[in-house]
């Protein structure tokens, strides 16, 4: 269970990070108030994503389930195309 969480929370915070510059290069020549509604969306998905992995674990924690194996074969392809694009 720790591994697969580990591997989750990877991949979100690589997905935060993305998001996080495709915003601000979207930002960029835009008006101030633009900006700050922009950087305000971005704020909110990055506390979103940092919560996703905790939220699993609890779910995990209290209903006993395992993992599935097709969101295991989906993140690590993710995170494969991503080394191999490097």
């Amino acid at each position: 269970m720790g591994r697969i969480t580990g591997l989750l929370a990877d991949s979100l915070d690589m997905l935060a990070d993305a998001s996080v510059y495709g915003i601000a290069l979207y930002a960029v020549g835009r008006s101030g108030s633009f900006r700050q509604a922009l950087a305000t969306a971005s704020g909110v998905l990055q506390i979103a994503l940092g919560f996703a992995p905790s939220l699993r674990l609890f779910v995990v924690f209290f209903t006993a389930a395992e993992p599935g194996e097709h969101m295991m074969i989906a993140v690590g392809l993710l995170l494969l195309r991503k080394r191999v694009s490097c």
